[in-house]
């Protein structure tokens, strides 16, 4: 359910930063900084969750990298978000929101795989004959 709730709101934010400046890209405020990781963010987990979905359609289980995308996908929208509202027009203000509610959604989504989830280490030993 969290993947699917985060899909959507990443396909939101991706379309608002496309379409939202009256069919325009929407600037992403001051910077070079800011537009690579904005566009790199919204692009990037919006290909990355849909993949994550598909995984566990095919009967996955979660990974270790899993938790690591959520950690970082937590991180990277909070900042994102936090650096948008700073600007200028209501737009801005919408998608920073949307992102800062994203990342929030990946850390609680990391929290649970965290509590839920359990990994089980197996060692093999080798014999070697001379």
């Amino acid at each position: 359910i969290f993947k699917i709730l985060e899909f959507c709101i990443v396909l939101v934010v991706l379309l608002i930063a496309r379409f939202g400046n009256e069919g325009h890209i929407i600037g992403w405020c001051t910077g070079d900084s800011l537009t690579f990781l904005g566009i790199g963010c919204t692009v990037g987990f919006a290909i990355i969750v849909p993949a994550i979905i598909l995984t566990y359609l095919l009967g996955a289980t979660p990974s270790i990298l899993e938790f690591i995308i959520n950690l970082i996908g937590g991180i990277l929208f909070i900042s994102m978000g936090s650096t948008l509202i700073s600007c200028y027009s209501n737009i801005h203000n919408i998608v920073g929101g949307l992102s800062i509610a994203l990342g929030i959604v990946f850390l609680v989504d990391f929290v649970y795989l965290c509590i839920t989830t359990r990994f089980t280490i197996i060692q093999t030993t080798r014999t070697v004959r001379a």
